[in-house]
């Protein structure tokens, strides 16, 4: 553990513990970032402790323990993607990418939607189908959407190389070559999770098309989201409403809603994506979530796409410039009738303070009251009955710090 002679470490909490393992690990030295995330482990038995150890393991190729890591993250949590993750890289890494495909598509029946899961479902894939052909036939459709899928982003299709050949060949069984070139292995690009944990990638549906007045709401061919940056500026270049922007349904929830736009703001954020056109697609994202995560704007945005879908888009006029037109708030009649005699404002705003100062007078007093009785009943309770008096204090401080070991275990427990 190199400069572990140096240091004091009786006493240390757990998080220090983790904290020296994660800097060992970067500094390449696994067996000492395995002591510590184990020393801590004996302190506490959180997940993102087994899940760097897993890391650590693998590293040494100590397949079996890493396997043996990972089990335990998945018995703490099944819906922790990153358990399943760690254990289907450390098969891929010891030369079993079958049982590793069988890994993640049960951690797939978890988390659907999650990125990692999937890509490492193709890697396993991949590997699998270079030492048997069998796996390459029961997964052809998918690999044929993937490639397909890879070489619309990366040589788009011209006209005349669409059009079939008269002497193409009959179509044969894929083989291994037929299989997107694998990633590199995730184990090396993301091997330690840090203090504050990695959030899970958001879980998205695809929007219905009857929430696009004249677009469709996602690029064709599409099959995981998010796409890459250009996919995503494209996508959302083309996007005909503010829900096809943020990729999500109308009835979508508002936390799905939050997640795709801090998605996509990660994304396309102008000090990491310098795309031509990023700027506008980042543009459309913010605007999209300011009006869909207001409800008040939201329904408004609603009666907006179905006016444009009952016309056809007829108009072709921007939200802005329908909401100036329709968005007028409706008053009831006698208030909008009293707005408009000069100076009944005024007198409606006197008339309310006139009301309210009594109020605030009253609970002032009554808070008073309240306050007269209960110190002397407690001076009494401190003076006659020390031990009563001592027992409801800590009870107290008892209840306080459960309450903030709480919160914490809530904000940490995805760590």
């Amino acid at each position: 553990m190199g400069d572990e002679n140096t240091e004091n470490t009786e006493g240390w909490t757990m998080l220090q513990w983790k904290d020296k393992g994660n800097a060992l690990f970067a500094a390449e030295d696994y067996n000492g970032a395995i002591a510590c995330y184990t020393n801590a482990i004996d302190i506490e038995r959180q997940i993102a402790l087994f899940s760097n150890r897993s890391a650590a393991y693998l590293k040494l190729r100590e397949y079996q323990l890493a396997i043996a890591d990972a089990d335990i993250c998945i018995q703490i949590d099944p819906k922790w993607a990153k358990g399943w993750w760690r254990k289907g890289q450390a098969l891929i890494e010891s030369g079993d990418p079958k049982k590793a495909i069988r890994v993640y598509e049960s951690g797939l029946e978890y988390q659907p939607r999650d990125r990692n899961l999937i890509e490492g479902r193709r890697e396993a894939i991949s590997k699998a189908a270079e030492t048997d052909a069998s796996i390459a036939s029961v997964y052809h459709e998918q690999m044929v959407a993937t490639r397909s899928e890879k070489q619309a982003v990366e040589n788009p299709v011209t006209k005349e190389s669409t059009e079939p050949s008269s002497h193409a060949a009959a179509p044969s069984a894929p083989s291994a070559s037929d299989i997107p070139e694998a990633k590199p292995s995730s184990a090396e690009k993301e091997p330690i999770t840090n203090q504050n944990g990695i959030s899970p990638e958001p879980t998205v549906e695809e929007p219905k098309a009857a929430d696009a007045p004249s677009v469709k709401n996602i690029i064709e061919g599409e099959n995981v989201w998010p796409g890459t940056a250009e996919q995503e500026v494209e996508r959302i270049r083309k996007a005909a409403n503010h829900y096809a922007v943020l990729h999500v349904h109308r009835d979508a929830a508002p936390a799905d809603i939050k997640k795709n736009y801090y998605t996509l703001a990660k994304m396309l954020h102008p000090d990491k994506c310098q795309l031509d056109g990023a700027a506008e697609a980042m543009s459309q994202v913010s605007q999209a979530y300011d009006t869909l995560n207001n409800p008040i704007k939201k329904k408004m945005y609603d009666n907006y796409v179905d006016d444009m879908m009952k016309k056809s888009g007829a108009e072709g006029k921007t939200f802005a410039e329908w909401e100036a037109e329709n968005g007028r708030v409706e008053l009831p009649k006698w208030l909008d009738c009293m707005l408009k005699v000069k100076g009944c404002a005024f007198i409606l705003l006197f008339i309310l303070i006139l009301i309210l100062i009594p109020l605030v007078i009253l609970v002032v007093v009554l808070y008073c009251i309240l306050a007269i009785i209960c110190i002397p009943l407690a001076c009494v309770q401190k003076c006659f009955c020390p031990e009563q008096y001592e027992a409801r204090k800590a009870a107290a401080e008892k209840a306080q710090q459960d309450y903030e070991e709480q919160m914490q275990y809530e904000r940490f427990q995805h760590v």
